[in-house]
């Protein structure tokens, strides 16, 4: 009973700081945490604690940007925890304060209004090779500047496209300057120096000096919103929901931004450390701990190369300059380990001085340690296998997949021109290319060289003479409501075709049920995509759980073309909602058991909310492995129980329940599970 009864103060405590963690713009404490070891810095990242840099092994320290509230809270924890200088800020508003009425303020860094100025003159004075645009504002409304370099600068050609992003975190702005540099010396020495115009022939450049301009204006590591950029992007463990909502503005315009291109290889600057660190940057233990990504041999030669041209980072602490991300320490967010899962792009996270604000008189030195650096990273996206993918009939090119057989990573072709182009080590390989409507073509026996890549065009046959694709609006639909998705069918073949569509839907208990919809007939033209919504009502009656929608393309009854298909839940029905999570109007709550959805899973697990945000109503869902006793409580901000949905023992299975917020204010609130031993909390938002 004693161990349940701390648990409740020890959350609190987490949900506080999670809460006023959002402050940190204003008024930010750098401290550092003493004889810290791996397993410790799992429970800085429970508490929220934005972990800055770390030596743990054996037991060190780790620096750490917190809060007022959340230095208190650590010593309440009892970690030895110090507050120390923050040199960096502490740097630049002195030189700020000493400079800013002068012709030169910052005395050689750049500030923002002057960094717009100069890459809008370069892209004036070169207009043959640059092209700046913007993916964006931030929260203040600067821009988020993109500088494009390559020779046909107004052309999508069949070409591997490059990005450098720098200054993420506002407080180091090293990057910016060498970004800048960089910029400079491509457009000089294109045409007169032969490696630097071969590099702007055969790639698209793309360069970002400054992601944060907000933080840098306000010498902070942070946003205006008091966010840490770098732990925003969606992550393979924490967060692994690939959209933009409820991000930084900043996140979120480089995340569209970058679902437009098809970069194959990128890096981002930061200060602190004199280090490459490359993926995974996160894991599920939350250890500090070695985790490879499917390609670990690879970054560890690219990271080798950027390293090795810059001797104080090969010749540093770490060994040969560079580090596996999460052995150094973890974070859950990053945007290194976000480039590589969803848009298949090697990117790593470099860190180019160790101070963070280093005096400007430093910069030139600096710029020729990492120059050739910068220079011959960006030419490892002309290495490993590259070509174009098209359909075998008419030669267009390809949306398509392009995976190497025992390396479990995808990466994609870019949909406008059908290149692909896979950074591989020197070796022999086997390489599938898939679509949607394709057949899958294995190539085997890939000889991949070093220096230029491997060439190799694949032509694709379609699968069948039409394809379809069924897009749902919602996957959780209440009885009464009306299930609604779009469903499009594409034709494969340069022939008209005379085609019907028609659905069945599975039912939870494995029958099939149908047909839902049609049969609808239908002419496609050659290569046509026609495009249709369907909305069906689902019965009063129908049975609670996890359905099967399958849409069908051919010649009803008789012969079958091509078939899509997508998994949906029933819910009980809204009308009934108010008594399904216990409405306002009755003492107790009428149904706080769940439903059971589906099999029985192998593990226990809390899912998100949805909607989130929501008003006034949401739905929860969590598995259950073995029966056991559940609680599902709900907590304010403050730590404090607003709501108890479930308390009781259940049976093992797929589970679902509601809570109705209309009693509470707007705002953060936190849901937490136990059911035996098994304990976990997410977050969900309210809205009125």
């Amino acid at each position: 009973m004693k161990k349940a009864l701390l648990l409740i103060p020890i959350l609190t405590l987490i949900l506080v700081t999670s809460a006023l963690a959002g402050n940190k713009f204003q008024s930010v404490i750098v401290a550092q945490i003493y004889m810290v070891g791996p397993e410790h810095v799992q429970k800085l990242h429970r508490l929220g604690i934005d972990v800055d840099r770390c030596t743990t092994n054996p037991p060190g320290v780790v620096t750490v940007n917190v809060s007022e509230e959340e230095f208190e809270l650590l010593k309440k924890l009892g970690y030895a925890v110090k507050e120390i200088p923050n040199y960096a800020k502490l740097y630049a508003d002195s030189l700020w304060e000493a400079t800013k009425d002068s012709p030169n303020p910052l005395k050689g860094y750049h500030t923002y209004d002057e960094l717009v100025s100069e890459m809008q003159q370069i892209a004036n004075d070169h207009p043959d090779i640059c092209h700046l645009e913007s993916a964006g504002q931030s929260v203040q409304g600067r821009e988020l500047l993109f500088m494009k370099i390559s020779d046909n600068v107004d052309i999508e050609e069949e070409e591997p496209e490059f990005k450098y992003i720098s200054t993420m975190h506002g407080d180091e702005p090293v990057g910016m300057e060498l970004c800048l540099f960089l910029i400079n010396l491509l457009v000089d020495e294109y045409g007169i120096n032969d490696t630097i115009t071969d590099l702007v022939d055969e790639t698209e450049i793309w360069i970002m000096p400054l992601m944060n301009p907000d933080g840098y204006v306000r010498h902070s590591r942070y946003n205006a919103q008091g966010k840490d950029l770098n732990r925003e992007f969606p992550d393979r463990i924490s967060d692994p929901d690939n959209r933009i909502i409820g991000r930084p503005p900043e996140v979120q315009a480089v995340m569209n931004w970058a679902f437009t291109k098809s970069s194959v290889l990128s890096a981002n600057f930061h200060t602190g450390a004199l280090v490459v660190n490359y993926p995974y940057d996160s894991n599920k233990s939350g250890h500090n701990v070695y985790t490879p990504s499917p390609d670990d041999d690879l970054f560890i030669y690219q990271s080798e190369t950027y390293s090795w041209y810059n001797q104080p980072m090969w010749n540093g602490w770490f060994h040969h300059g560079i580090t596996n991300g999460a052995d150094w320490y973890v974070i859950y967010g990053g945007m290194q380990d976000w480039n590589y899962v969803w848009l298949g792009d090697n990117e790593v996270t470099i860190e180019v001085s160790n101070s963070k604000w280093p005096d400007y008189s430093r910069i030139p030195g600096l710029w020729e340690d990492n120059r050739i650096s910068m220079l011959a990273y960006m030419n490892l996206c002309q290495e490993g296998v590259r070509g174009v993918l098209t359909d075998a009939t008419n030669g267009f090119p390809l949306s398509a997949t392009v995976e190497v057989i025992d390396i479990d990573h995808e990466v994609f072709t870019d949909p406008d021109v059908g290149d692909y182009y896979r950074m591989l080590l020197p070796g022999t390989y086997s390489i599938n290319f898939s679509a949607n409507g394709y057949q899958t073509q294995t190539v085997n026996n890939v000889v991949v060289n070093s220096g230029p890549a491997t060439e190799l065009d694949v032509a694709l046959q379609p699968a069948t003479v039409a394809s379809v694709e069924l897009i749902p609006d919602d996957i959780y639909v209440f009885t009464g409501d009306r299930l609604e998705y779009t469903a499009r069918v594409y034709s494969n073949v340069d022939t008209s075709l005379s085609l019907s569509y028609w659905s069945y839907v599975t039912l939870p208990n494995g029958n099939e049920y149908g047909p839902v919809f049609g049969p609808f007939s239908f002419p496609l033209h050659p290569y046509q995509t026609r495009s249709g919504r369907v909305s069906k009502t689902i019965p009063g009656n129908a049975p609670l759980g996890t359905c099967k929608y399958t849409g069908y393309v051919g010649i009803y009854p008789d012969q079958l073309i091509a078939e899509a298909s997508f998994t949906f839940r029933i819910l009980e029905s809204p009308s009934s909602f108010a008594s399904f999570v216990g409405g306002f109007d009755t003492a107790q709550p009428e149904l706080t058991r769940g439903s059971t959805l589906g099999d029985i899973p192998e593990r226990f697990e809390l899912g998100q909310n949805y909607p989130n945000p929501f008003n006034a109503t949401t739905v929860i869902s969590y598995g259950l492995p073995t029966s056991c006793h559940v609680k599902l409580e709900i907590f304010n901000a403050l730590g404090q129980r607003v709501d108890t949905v479930v308390d009781e023992f259940q049976q093992a299975g797929n589970k679902v329940v509601g809570w109705n917020g209309a009693k509470v204010s707007s705002g953060v609130y936190f849901y937490r599970l136990t059911a035996g031993d098994y304990t976990e909390t997410r977050r969900m938002m309210l809205l009125k």
